[in-house]
């Protein structure tokens, strides 16, 4: 994923950082980010009229 699409996932409330770094800058977790991008798929097959994979 591209930052610029982590970004917009946290925007939305799709994600949340799970803590920061020393810099400060925001940290996920790995499976919060394939948890995210597995609900914004199946939102976008949804709205083509694809039925929602089996899980």
């Amino acid at each position: 994923m591209s930052p610029r699409t982590i970004r917009s996932w946290v925007a939305r409330g799709h994600l949340a950082p799970a803590g920061l770094d020393e810099r400060g800058r925001q940290l996920f977790r790995l499976a919060d980010l394939a948890r995210a991008e597995h609900a914004t798929r199946d939102r976008a097959l949804r709205l083509v009229g694809i039925p929602e994979r089996s899980k």
